[in-house]
């Protein structure tokens, strides 16, 4: 269920909110998943499904003719048998889990060039019933895009993301990072675009899993077709 009511005199503001529930059944994979390193023989015969319900309520505003658009919201999730990976069982449930924080979002045509989107993520998210902090979620999250129109051909587009630290299986805190990406694409015609963007600029070195390594500068490109 959703809802939105915008308030009266031109105030470019809309107050804004949901609700709902959700149903998450475990993948084939996870079912049948045999964690030998755990020292398991079989998948974990009990894993159960997820169920969920979620609220949240925000606020939107309008600034600047409509060129800039902010909205910051509320959230609260409680999900029961909630689906995660451990080195003990495998792929295994947590009872009762609890996600709630606040959201920024925020849109803006700097100028007839240069456009801004970036977002923040605040998230407490911990296990119910220990009040342990859930692993591999991190309580800081943030994204910034500056696009560039530099001609009625061509676009460049920076982009920032940063995640917090976390905590991982066993106790142990993952570091935070920052990545910088690049993008261009340059429009041949109405229906092929040339594409460029380079990922981690910086060459960051960072993990997203403990023990899975990310690549450092990646470059790639290609045509874009459009019929």
């Amino acid at each position: 269920f959703t809802g939105s009511y915008e308030l009266p005199g031109g105030t470019g503001t809309r107050l804004k909110g949901n609700w709902g529930e959700g149903f998450k059944a475990p993948s084939v994979f996870q079912l049948t998943f045999v964690c030998t390193f755990c020292g398991l023989t079989e998948p974990n015969q009990n894993l159960k499904p997820e169920n969920s319900t979620a609220w949240e309520i925000g606020v939107e505003q309008f600034l600047a003719d409509d060129r800039v658009r902010m909205e910051l919201t509320y959230f609260d999730q409680n999900i029961d048998d909630m689906i995660i990976f451990t080195f003990s069982a495998g792929y295994d449930n947590v009872a009762r889990a609890r996600l709630k924080g606040i959201e920024f979002t925020l849109e803006a045509e700097l100028t007839r060039q240069l456009s801004l989107i970036a977002n923040y993520t605040y998230t407490r998210a911990i296990d119910a019933d220990t009040t342990e902090r859930l692993i591999r979620t991190p309580r800081h999250k943030a994204y910034a895009r500056l696009g560039w129109q530099a001609t009625d051909q061509l676009h460049l587009g920076l982009k920032v993301l940063y995640n917090g630290a976390e905590t991982v299986f066993g106790g142990g805190v993952l570091e935070d990072w920052i990545r910088v990406d690049l993008s261009a694409a340059y429009a041949l015609s109405d229906m092929f675009t040339l594409y460029a963007r380079v990922d981690n600029v910086l060459d960051e070195q960072y993990q997203q899993v403990p023990g899975y390594g990310t690549p450092g500068v990646s470059g790639y490109g290609g045509v874009r077709a459009a019929f």
